[in-house]
């Protein structure tokens, strides 16, 4: 079976499209999500819609939570905040929503296992504990370890660090495809991969597909979001990076 592994789409459909036109090629069997669909760019809907449509597998993302729950938080957020560029995507996807794909999110679970071809596979967005912290490249063997305890699996699919990686430790393989609508890494390109997996093993391919960054923000605009939420898509930066250069990197959204 080939699975294609999808995160961090951040309703930008123009990269999805780039995106699943790349993973046709490929024959792909099978769409996976692994939580993140929006906030930021301009296509909540339709990417939403896409995959609730099409994934035989998905999982809730942070921001997709924060999304749904801006209206009650948005009570008790201070001032500052409530004029922030976050706060303004968070409140403007909610209010893009339509109710059948709010319906989708709410009913999504924070993790999913399964079973393909006898291997034993987790799916989630940040780690095993949380949902807005992320297994990354770098993450020190200790901090793998209870992940892995918690997990039981073979393969960890992780999304949230916005960062494409494979890294086999002990006994599972952590995946994590970057992601397709704002990756973060200095590489402007949507980020995907492709898990092909048989009764006697398992490949995974990270991918990087171009795609028409300039209309992605084009759209973004014409929307009247924040310019810095296109800058992060030109710069394939956080919204910190982008405020301010000189700060190197910045928590992940």
């Amino acid at each position: 079976m080939r699975i294609a592994l999808l995160s961090d789409i951040h309703a930008n459909w123009t990269a999805l499209s780039a995106v699943l036109a790349h993973a046709r090629r490929r024959r792909v069997d099978e769409y996976w999500h692994l939580g993140d669909l929006v906030g930021y760019c301009a296509f909540p809907n339709d990417v939403v819609r896409w995959c609730r449509k099409n994934c035989t597998l998905g999982v809730i993302g942070n921001y997709d939570l924060r999304v749904l729950s801006i209206a009650e938080s948005a009570k008790k957020q201070v001032k500052d905040f409530a004029k922030s560029p976050k706060h303004t995507a968070l409140e403007w996807a909610d209010a893009q929503l339509s109710s059948k794909n709010r319906k989708y999110l709410l009913k999504l679970p924070k993790e999913v296992r399964v079973i393909i071809e006898g291997k034993s596979i987790l799916a989630t967005h940040g780690n095993l504990f949380s949902l807005s912290e992320a297994i990354k490249p770098d993450t020190p063997p200790e901090k793998l370890l209870p992940q892995i305890e918690k997990a039981n699996a073979q393969i960890i699919l992780t999304g949230h660090s916005h960062i494409p990686f494979k890294r086999k430790f002990e006994q599972a393989l952590f995946i994590n495809p970057g992601s397709v609508g704002r990756p973060q890494d200095g590489d402007a390109r949507a980020s995907y991969a492709i898990l092909h997996i048989t009764e006697k093993s398992v490949r995974i391919t990270l991918y990087r597909v171009e795609y028409d960054v300039a209309q992605a923000v084009q759209a973004i605009q014409e929307q009247g979001l924040p310019p810095s939420f296109g800058e992060m898509l030109l710069q394939a930066r956080t919204l910190g990076w982008v405020s301010n250069p000189v700060k190197m990197g910045g928590a992940k959204e």
